[in-house]
């Protein structure tokens, strides 16, 4: 038990985690503000560009491919035992929110519109616990995280 860490155990909701390390704090401080991965983006995400398949094959997918990307609306047809789109095809357009057969298509064709970042909300140290984001952040946090936990209940309020 250290001293304070009560003050920080109040914040832990929802998806955070803890990192325990003897790294100099403004250092992983500016590491994390810098650390991206792009990511595939998900149902409700915005869409960053517009993502176009033009038509003819796709030789990546085999014929067994065709009704899971008929079931994603992929103007996709079969042309001897070959999967192809029989017409260029907008999968997403820049500003759209994304559907999930919009999200699974992107997944599928390997386009990442997303990008994966660790936010930093409070720090520790030696019994003082400070809030590195304003309070607009975790208020906008909470809302999410409550959101998350409603649709897991089944009461989705179209957040």
């Amino acid at each position: 038990y250290l001293p304070g860490l009560d003050k920080l155990s109040r914040e832990m909701k929802g998806d955070v985690g803890l990192l325990f390390t003897n790294k100099n704090a403004d250092e992983l401080e500016q590491y994390f503000k810098e650390y991206s991965e792009l990511d595939y983006a998900r149902a409700g995400s915005i869409a960053t560009k517009t993502v176009t398949r033009n038509k003819g094959p796709c030789p990546d997918f085999p014929s067994s491919m065709y009704e899971p990307l008929r079931k994603l609306h992929l103007p996709v047809i079969l042309n001897k035992g070959k999967v192809e789109f029989e017409e260029d095809h907008n999968i997403c357009v820049e500003g759209d929110t994304l559907t999930p057969e919009q999200a699974q298509a992107l997944k599928l064709f390997e386009h990442k519109l997303a990008s994966f970042q660790i936010q930093l909300l409070f720090r520790y140290r030696e019994g003082t616990v400070t809030q590195l984001v304003s309070d607009d952040v975790l208020a906008k946090l909470e809302d999410y995280q409550k959101h998350k936990i409603d649709k897991m209940d089944g009461d989705d309020d179209g957040y």
